[in-house]
This record gives structure tokens, C-alpha cells and sequence, in this order.
């Protein structure tokens, strides 16, 4: 999961510094990793909370297509499945104006690495 990945990376981080600072090493970018490190905790911070979404504009500008869009994958598009029936969100809910999605992308797309086990999306 990405949060493990982020968590290493701010504990190779720390012990890099550890050992830059232990042996003086005054070459050492001190800085640059104290600032990947404040970036890596950020992203693992926003990673934590649970996702929302929302698109507000003129009608028929791509709305539904960018949300479509971001939620796809070159070989799945994205669906909705309710009680083993599998909705198309550009197709068969294109005209909502509120949509709540709940569910984990991962459970059959392995490839998908979304960390928000519960979605909502504002379209309008």
C-alpha cells in the first residue's frame, strides 16, 4: 500500500540524515531530504482522510467525462455494480447531479491503487 512505501521512505530518510549528521558529512543535502521528507509526510497525511470530490460547471462541458476518466483504466472502465449489475457511470448515470459511491477500487482492481475506501462525488 502506498502509506507502507511512504512510511519506508521517510524511515531511509531518517536514518540518512542520522548518519550524514553522526560521520559530519557537510556535503550532505541535508536540506533537499528534509524537504522530501515534509513532502512525503503531506502526501501520507492526504492519503489518510477519507476522499471527496466534486465538479461544478456548465452543462455538457466534461464533467462526467473527467470524473470517467479518472476513475478508468485503459482496459476497465468504470463502473457501479448494485446487486450484481453493473452500471456504466458515462452511460447509465451520466445525468446525476449527486452521486455517492461507497466500496474499495482495489477489491477487483488490483491495479488501482486508491487508499478512500468511501467516495463522493458532486456533479452538477
Amino acid at each position: 500500500m502506498i502509506q507502507n512505501d511512504i512510511n519506508k521512505d521517510i524511515n531511509i530518510i531518517n536514518k540518512a540524515l542520522d548518519w550524514a549528521k553522526r560521520y559530519g558529512v557537510e556535503s550532505f543535502p541535508f536540506e533537499a531530504l528534509k524537504d522530501d521528507r515534509r513532502y512525503l509526510r503531506r502526501v501520507g497525511n492526504a492519503l489518510s482522510v477519507n476522499c471527496a470530490v466534486a465538479a461544478y460547471g456548465e452543462s455538457q462541458v466534461g464533467k462526467s467525462y473527467l470524473i470517467n476518466s479518472l476513475l478508468s483504466t485503459s482496459d476497465a472502465p468504470f463502473v457501479i455494480s448494485n446487486n450484481g449489475k453493473e452500471y456504466s457511470f458515462i452511460d447509465d448515470l451520466n445525468s446525476a447531479t449527486l452521486l455517492i459511491v461507497s466500496g474499495h477500487c482495489g477489491q477487483n482492481r488490483p491495479e488501482c491503487n486508491f487508499s478512500c475506501s468511501n467516495w463522493l462525488f458532486a456533479i452538477s
